[in-house]
Formats: C-alpha cells, structure tokens, sequence
C-alpha cells in the first residue's frame, strides 16, 4: 500500500514536499520500499531519480549519518540495481553522497 502511495508522488515533488527537513524516519521507510517494490515493477531510471532527489533534500546528510547497517545494505542494492543498467560513471558522485 505505501508502495502505491510513494508512486503516485513525482520525484520533482520531493523538493517542495520536505522543503523544510528530511525526516529520517520517513526517508529510511522510502529506501525500504525501492528495496523491495521498485527494484521488482520500476525502471532503473526512476530508483536513480528518487535517490538523486533526496540527496538535494536539507538534512540529507543527517538522514544518510542515521542510517543502519540493514538500511544502508538496502541503499547499496539501489546502487547496485541502477549500475546493471547504467555506467559506474552515472552513480558514483551519488554514491559518494549517500556515504559509498
């Protein structure tokens, strides 16, 4: 169910809809979901938008410092579902924002 609710929200969206912060709770509970909805139904290209959308996001940093080990584990299979597709080139400024 939170999988068709994050869908329907454009990824340009987050921008203005946690213009005032990233909560960690919420951004930890949207990597879960590309983990385990997104990797399965979406394009490679939506997992890198999203994912490049939040490292733009105010306490990004904050977010991605608060990050548990399985949470992180879960980012690490985003980057690795994207770079089947895309060059190493593509992630790897990303990556390096979200700490890989």
């Amino acid at each position: 169910m939170l999988y068709t609710y994050v869908k329907q929200i454009e990824p340009s969206l987050y921008l203005k809809l946690f213009q005032k912060a990233l909560d960690p709770d919420v951004f930890n509970e949207i990597i879960k979901i590309l983990r385990l909805k997104y990797i399965v139904n979406e394009d490679a290209d939506v997992v890198l938008e999203i994912l490049k959308t939040f490292s733009e996001l105010k306490r990004f940093d904050m977010a991605v410092m608060f990050l548990s080990e399985s949470e992180k584990e879960d980012v690490r299979t985003l980057f690795a579902y994207i770079e089947k597709t895309k060059t190493n080139d593509t992630c790897a400024a990303l990556k390096k924002k979200y700490g890989f």
